[in-house]
């Protein structure tokens, strides 16, 4: 089975929730102050953004450089812009860091309200649920998890906690699993999907090239959000030990 891009998948735009820009009439006379004791105290003070600081500082040195060159370019506007996209792109680029060091609650949370998520998707928007898996963008090149789609803007919030718990709450240090016991578990859950699905969904779940038809997709999506329910079944330590060794 192949790995999943879903803990990648996050919109992060969540990572600056609820964040209020303060309306300026005229640009600050001191932009690099302004965005320092502005801007990224606010950012420092949030639990989420302050745990990704405190574990990546370049990240931080790297944001403030650049919402201070948009300031400075287009204004406060722009400055909107380029938080909430760099943001997005520092989530990306991190997830893979924190997703080895969740607790096993918080990771079978996160991966919980994703498929509860996906689980809606096969009838209401495949090529999404399929994208999503896939780890592809869109035909029109926007993000599969974007929460001003209809589909999925009901996950917004439930995303939003599970993605913070996961990121303020985990270790120091990556957490090892049992590849033994996560073989065992993988082959209870095939065994399940095999009964499940017929060949040709099989061979669909193999492949890493988008799908193609409408049927394919609700068929390719359908087999995956089976796979997914069958390891959230499983008890937390062994269901969180199989999504470790993907």
């Amino acid at each position: 089975m192949k790995r999943f891009g879903m803990g990648l998948l996050v919109a992060i735009a969540i990572a600056v929730g609820g964040y209020v820009f303060r309306e300026w009439v005229s640009l600050p006379v001191n932009i690099p102050l302004y965005v320092e004791s502005e801007v990224m105290a606010d950012l420092d003070y949030d639990p989420f953004t302050s745990r990704i600081f405190a574990d990546f500082p370049e990240r931080r040195e790297q944001l403030a450089a650049t919402l201070i060159d948009a300031y400075e370019t287009d204004g406060r506007r722009a400055l909107e812009g380029s938080l909430v996209a760099e943001m997005a792109a520092v989530g990306e680029a991190v997830m893979p860091h924190y997703l080895v060091r969740a607790s096993e609650t918080d990771l079978v949370a996160y991966y919980q309200v994703m498929a509860d998520m996906t689980s809606e998707l096969p009838e209401t928007d495949p090529e999404r649920c399929a994208n999503f898996y896939l780890g592809n963008t869109m035909s029109d090149g926007t993000a599969t998890v974007d929460f001003r789609v209809q589909s999925i803007s009901s996950y917004q919030s439930p995303l939003e906690l599970a993605t913070k718990q996961l990121f303020t709450n985990a270790s120091q240090d990556p957490i090892s699993f049992d590849n033994q016991s996560a073989q065992i578990s993988l082959g209870a859950v095939r065994t399940a999907l095999l009964q499940e699905v017929d060949p040709q969904t099989m061979d669909l779940i193999g492949q890493t090239v988008p799908v193609a038809t409408r049927d394919d997709q609700i068929a390719y999506c359908n087999g995956l959000n089976f796979f997914m329910s069958e390891i959230l079944r499983l008890p937390t330590e062994e269901a969180a030990n199989l999504l470790r060794s993907f």
